[in-house]
């Protein structure tokens, strides 16, 4: 099983086979996903960092419905339909269009 410990440098992964560093996003970008974005939107379920950052700290991949965890109801039905409209089975689990 990965630990992460957290540090100034960033995240750092260590399994039996090694270990690797996600190094933190640039200023003035969200600490969470890595872009930039107003703090009452979701964070960008697609960006690569919160991806891999989420992983590391729960040991799967995120959804949609985490990135939008810490908003409002009503920018979560919000943000919840457009996807839908887009393709993207939130409810389901789903971060891409299908």
């Amino acid at each position: 099983m990965a630990q992460d410990r957290p540090n100034q440098r960033g995240m750092t992964v260590v399994t039996k086979e090694g270990s690797w560093t996600l190094l933190p996003p640039g200023p003035g970008r969200c600490t969470e996903c890595g872009t930039v974005h107003e703090p009452e939107l979701p964070h960008n379920a697609q960006s690569l960092y919160y991806q891999a950052a989420f992983h590391m700290q729960h040991g799967r991949t995120a959804t949609w419905l985490d990135a939008m965890e810490h908003c409002s109801d009503a920018m979560k039905a919000l943000w919840t339909e457009k996807l839908e409209e887009l393709g993207v089975k939130v409810r389901g689990g789903g971060v891409n269009p299908s």
